[in-house]
């Protein structure tokens, strides 16, 4: 019934419109006669108006001053060109230029062209003044436009229009022109001799349609009614995958705030952290397929380590299988080409993909990958990934719809299983680009077989060896495979305990480091030095890691080329990209994990400047380190920090006045005055705290760097002085612990040889000059508190005197006193500072 009335409705539409059609026709020619002539008046009038104006736009003394071609190569006269290539493109006209008039004749002074093979100028022959349509009767006084009405196409036909330039005795004795192409009135007009039969055409066109409207109609509705029910189908299943991760993350938010400080906290967390991945995945997988659809899928070429592509996915694997009783087993011949080059990311999306359904449909038994390759007759290497499973099966009858778009089988048995139904038709579209495809086998309630093919390219065709002994060598080679002690890096940071613990990690590479506190600072030292990488903090007061990163490349010569890494602790998706785009080299996320550093510095440590050393294996864990401290895990502190307790203490005590120094900023007066200011001090709470294994702390800062940044005030309200209680807490337990019995052995005794070079010392101070010198009382302040940890090796008390007098000249600002002190310790520091 729903039919017939809508076949009713067209047909009733198809009546109104035709009849439409034809009382428009009857006016047509009219009312478009009309429009034109409108529009030809619109123009006229603009040119006018657009001509009086230039004639005031420059002085008729002005234009006197012009007189010969030698005038032309002033900079006045370029500059006044300039000028009027700026009035035509304000208004829109295609020449703007300025006439002298003497007996008839008008001589080009200066237009807006700088193609000198079409300027006109002083060099231009005059022209009668006759000659000219709409120039004579702009010499009698009134602004004037050429004749409308014959148009003509190409360069040709222009329209101009002039407007008089008074001397002060009132005579003409100047123009300003202007000019358009009337190349868009010729087409109009040349429409309208043929408008009358496009009317016709049109009421033809009209009835056809309209028969074709109603023969089609049904067809249509039923591919509509089919379309609606897809599209219900598909926002049924998206609501219910997206509503559940989102329930969990908003239920695990309220548990954690009740929970808040307990144990179970953590638990919470990572539940939130895992419902947001599934969340994510879910995303991803509609993105990937919107640009499917829309044709903007790209594949990016590159070489890529075969090997490592499988282990990698198969690491992944592994980790989504813990929960299952299921065998992962691969047949991967060593054979293979060592390096392929192809788009690694899509590869490994294709068999995450394809394994990643598996282990959804496969409660018990194995999961199999197998890998095949050959040379093609073209030059490629086609690959073939085959994984089988012993699943559920696939039912005969719903094989062929398995890649459909937002397609899952047997929904109401599967319906706890997570996933938007993407993944097949995504792999399938990516190994159609690769020039593949998938195929599928199966034997419902007893396993598929998926069988992926794609093409690639042989870059290194050596065999890449067995997958299982590559697992075990990439396992014992987190290590330091070589020392660099002709490289220099640069470390910037705005928290000193950062600085210390990436100058520990770095330390078995034995390079040359630098730090400093301020993205100020770090442009200095890289215009005076020479160095081979930095290592730059995103987030810091004043001139943050992009800001500073542009100031760097500003600088110009090696500079624009320096490897620059990008710090960060907010280590989430997309966060890499966005890097790169804004011209940092690479990323590293804190707290720094040793193996990520470990293969950043593989990728920016030239082989020229490397040397060998034998594989180091993983440094043996302490059996148990000899201190404790409430909130903090000194074991996974110490691993964070170097692997050592010496420099781990190092860190703590650092830690300790980095934390004080920031304790005066976490309140509501800094947080409602300077909110960027209070997130990026408590963001540099939560990295160090991290690094020395406060999780609790980090875990409270990270939460209120939230809430910062979404100017969260009611949240930073409630949370702030816990917050204060608690990170006060710690740095007390820190400072108990390192006064304890012990604490400090391994400290030089008195009269033993300092352990800080003075060359270390200087490098510091120097930094504080200049730091004095701009009155940047941060950057001060952070070297004044790296020197005071130095002070602590040192056999002498000198050094923190020096200290000392200069917080207090800070403090009062007398920054030349200041200054003056820092250079006498500079000039003494070999003789009566330990140095030398």
């Amino acid at each position: 019934m729903r039919k017939i009335l809508a076949a009713h409705a067209v047909l009733i539409m198809f009546v109104l419109s035709s009849a439409a059609v034809l009382l428009a026709s009857l006016y047509s020619r009219s009312l478009v006669s009309f429009s034109m002539e409108m529009m030809e008046y619109n123009i006229e009038q603009r040119l006018k108006e657009t001509s009086k104006r230039g004639a005031l736009f420059v002085s008729l003394e002005e234009l006197d001053s012009y007189q010969s071609v030698k005038d032309m190569k002033r900079p006045e006269y370029q500059a006044l060109r300039g000028r009027l290539s700026d009035f035509a493109k304000d208004a829109d006209v295609l020449y703007a230029y300025y006439i002298r008039v003497e007996n008839g004749m008008m001589q080009f002074i200066v237009d807006n062209d700088f193609d000198e093979d079409t300027q006109v100028g002083l060099h231009t022959p005059s022209i009668d003044v006759a000659l000219t349509p709409g120039a004579a009767p702009a010499l009698e006084g009134n602004a004037s436009t050429s004749k409308l009405g014959t148009y003509t196409d190409g360069w040709d036909g222009l329209l101009s229009a002039y407007a008089p330039i008074f001397d002060r005795d009132g005579n003409v004795t100047a123009l300003f022109g202007v000019d358009i192409n009337d190349e868009m009135i010729a087409k109009a007009r040349r429409r309208m001799s043929i408008l009358w039969m496009m009317e016709i055409a049109s009421v033809t066109v009209v009835f056809a349609s309209g028969v074709l409207c109603l023969v089609k109609y049904h067809r249509e509705a039923e591919g509509a009614q089919a379309a609606n029910i897809a599209k219900t189908r598909f926002l049924s299943r998206m609501s219910h995958e997206i509503r559940t991760p989102m329930n969990a993350i908003i239920g695990m938010s309220e548990l954690v705030s009740r929970n808040y400080g307990k144990p179970q906290g953590l638990e919470y967390v990572e539940s939130i952290k895992q419902a947001g991945h599934n969340l994510l995945a879910i995303i991803n997988d509609i993105l990937d397929f919107s640009r499917i659809e829309s044709g903007n899928l790209l594949i990016n070429s590159a070489p890529y380590e075969t090997i490592s592509l499988l282990n990698d996915v198969l690491t992944v694997i592994k980790v989504r299988m813990e929960d299952k009783s299921v065998e992962l087993l691969t047949d991967v011949p060593p054979s293979l080409p060592c390096v392929l080059t192809g788009d690694e990311t899509r590869v490994r999306e294709i068999l995450l993909n394809l394994l990643s359904n598996s282990v959804k449909y496969t409660e018990s038994g194995f999961i199999k990958l197998a890998v095949r390759g050959e040379n093609s007759s073209d030059g490629t290497f086609k690959l073939t990934f085959e994984i089988s499973d012993s699943g559920i099966g696939i039912k005969p009858e719903d094989i062929k719809r398995l890649f459909g778009d937002f397609s899952r089988i047997e929904e109401h048995r599967n319906r706890y299983i997570e996933g938007a139904g993407l993944g097949l038709s995504i792999a399938r579209a990516l190994c159609v680009a690769m020039d593949g495809n998938i195929k599928v086998t199966s034997e419902y309630g007893a396993g598929s077989t998926f069988t992926a093919t794609i093409s690639q390219i042989v870059s290194d065709c050596k065999p890449m060896g067995s997958l299982n002994d590559r697992i075990t060598i990439r396992r014992e080679s987190s290590g330091v495979r070589f020392t660099a002690p002709d490289f220099r890096a640069l470390i910037v940071d705005d928290i000193a305990t950062n600085l210390t613990v990436a100058e520990g990690l770095l330390a078995p590479y034995m390079m040359k480091v630098d730090s400093c506190l301020s993205g100020k600072e770090s442009v200095a030292l890289v215009a005076e030095n020479r160095y081979d990488l930095v290592l730059m903090d995103h987030m810091m007061p004043g001139m943050d890691g992009i800001e500073t990163l542009s100031a760097i490349r500003g600088l110009g010569g090696r500079c624009a080329e320096l490897p620059i890494v990008a710090l960060t602790a907010n280590a989430v998706s997309g966060r890499r990209e966005m890097f790169l785009e804004n011209g940092f080299n690479d990323y590293l996320s804190k707290p720094i994990e040793i193996s990520k550093l470990n293969e950043l510095i593989e990728r920016w440590v030239p082989c020229e400047m490397r040397q060998t050393v034998g594989l180091q294996t993983k440094r043996e864990p302490q059996i148990k380190p000899s201190i404790e401290i409430d909130g903090v895990d000194v074991a996974k502190g110490i691993a964070m920090t170097g692997g050592t307790e010496a420099n781990y203490r190092s860190v703590l005590e650092l830690y300790c006045r980095d934390a004080e120094s920031r304790i005066e900023f976490l309140d509501l007066s800094h947080a409602g005055s300077d909110i960027r200011n209070f997130s990026t001090q408590v963001h540099a709470l939560k990295s160090a705290s991290a690094s020395i294994g406060a999780e609790a702390i980090s875990l409270e800062a990270a939460l209120l760097e939230d809430a910062g940044k979404n100017s969260g005030i009611a949240t930073i309200r409630e949370r702030i002085d816990g917050f204060r209680e608690d990170l006060s807490a710690v740095v007390a337990n820190i400072r108990d612990a390192l006064k304890m019995p012990g604490a400090f052995d391994e400290r030089p005794p008195e009269g033993a040889e300092a352990p800080v070079e003075s060359e270390e010392i200087i490098q510091c101070l120097s930094r504080l000059k200049n730091a004095l010198a701009a009155e940047d009382v941060g950057t001060a302040d952070g070297i004044l508190a790296k020197l005071s940890h130095l002070s602590g090796s040192r056999p002498d008390a000198q050094l923190g005197e020096v200290i000392s007098q200069i917080s207090d000249l800070i403090l009062t600002s007398e920054f030349g006193a200041a200054s003056a002190i820092v250079g006498d310790a500079i000039k003494n520091t070999p003789m009566t500072l330990g140095g030398g």
